[in-house]
């Protein structure tokens, strides 16, 4: 059943039982030009990161797509690494203040000792420092005594 509406005094529209005009009836939308972004340019999207800080139950989530440092905050000697790990206890638990470095090579991710003072571990192995190793999701890091478990939470190559 159709109902109807008064659009002008002399013409009758039909309209659909939802009560909207039939979209053959719509004017055309007005196309406006959008800003294109650089994931529309096929650039390729972060990696998506959680890491959970065992000691502390917590989880910090990052994008990642490029190099990012792990460590603690040294205002003194202006170190501030872009992942601050301070506020977890990370001096207590032997964090050096530039420990590690975690970062893109070609479509793995990897993570490399800074020759930190306390050692890096890789699911209980010794990480060489200055030498990169594969980071997998579910991996256990050691920094230190803080224990981080690693979770790849969005793979770009995926995707």
């Amino acid at each position: 059943m159709l109902m109807q509406s008064k659009k002008n005094d002399n013409h009758v529209e039909p309209l659909m039982q939802t009560g909207k005009l039939p979209t053959s009836k719509l004017p055309p939308k007005a196309t406006r030009k959008r800003e294109t972004d650089t994931l529309d340019l096929g650039a390729m999207r972060p990696w998506r990161i959680a890491l959970n800080i065992k000691q502390v139950d917590m989880q910090l989530i990052f994008d990642l797509s490029g190099q990012v440092l792990l460590g603690r905050r040294d205002p003194e000697n202006n170190l501030l690494p872009n992942i601050d790990l301070s506020p977890f206890r990370a001096e207590e638990l032997g964090v050096s203040r530039g420990h590690l470095t975690m970062s893109l090579e070609g479509n793995t991710v990897v993570v490399i000792d800074n020759h930190s003072m306390n050692a890096t571990h890789l699911n209980g192995r010794f990480c060489e420092p200055g030498q990169p190793y594969t980071l997998r999701h579910g991996d256990e890091l050691m920094l230190g005594m803080m224990t981080i478990q690693v979770e790849l939470l969005v793979n770009p190559l995926e995707q």
